[in-house]
C-alpha cells in the first residue's frame, strides 16, 4: 500500500493512504501521529503528558509548596489524581513531588489504583481530559482561598 505526507503549497498537509488522499492541517498531522504512535508503542512515556496543558499542570505542581500540594491531594478527585500519577510517570520530579506528599498508606492506595487502572495502557484523550478537570480544580480551590499551588 502506498502510504505518503506532502506539505501543501497553500498549506497543509496531504495524507495519502492507498488512493484515497486526506487534506489536514499541522493540528491533524500531529493528532495522527499520536494516534499512531499510542498504537504502536501505548506505554511511551512521550505520549504520556505531552500536551501544553499537562506540561504546564506538571510544572505548576513541581513549583507549588508541599502543603498546597498536600490539600490538592485532599480535595481533588480520586480517578483525575490516578490520571494525574500516570501522565507524571514520565517526568520523575513531578512525580516525586507527589509521592513525597502522600502517605505511605495513600502511595500503596494509588500504586495499586494506577496498576488496576492502566493495566491495558493509558488513553491520551482520557488523561488529558483528567489533567483539564484538575485544572478546574485548582484553580477553584485558589479562587476560594483553600491552596497557593506553584503560581
Amino acid at each position: 500500500m502506498k502510504i505518503g505526507v506532502t506539505k501543501r503549497p497553500a498549506g497543509g498537509f496531504a495524507v495519502t493512504l492507498g488512493d484515497h488522499t486526506v487534506a489536514l492541517d499541522e493540528t491533524g498531522v500531529k493528532d495522527l501521529l499520536l494516534k499512531v504512535t499510542q498504537v504502536l508503542l501505548p506505554e511511551s512515556p512521550s505520549i504520556v503528558g505531552s500536551t501544553n496543558l499537562t506540561l504546564e499542570f506538571l510544572n505548576r505542581l513541581k513549583a507549588a509548596n508541599d502543603i498546597g500540594v498536600q490539600t490538592f491531594l485532599r480535595l481533588a478527585d480520586h480517578k483525575d489524581l490516578v490520571a494525574l500519577l500516570k501522565v507524571a510517570a514520565s517526568d520523575a520530579a513531578a512525580l516525586d513531588k507527589l509521592h513525597r506528599n502522600m502517605t505511605p498508606k495513600a502511595r500503596k492506595v494509588f500504586a495499586e489504583d494506577l496498576d488496576y487502572a492502566y493495566k491495558s495502557g493509558a488513553d491520551v484523550d482520557a488523561l488529558d481530559a483528567a489533567v483539564g478537570r484538575l485544572w478546574t480544580a485548582v484553580r477553584e480551590m485558589e479562587r476560594t482561598g483553600r491552596i497557593s499551588f506553584g503560581g
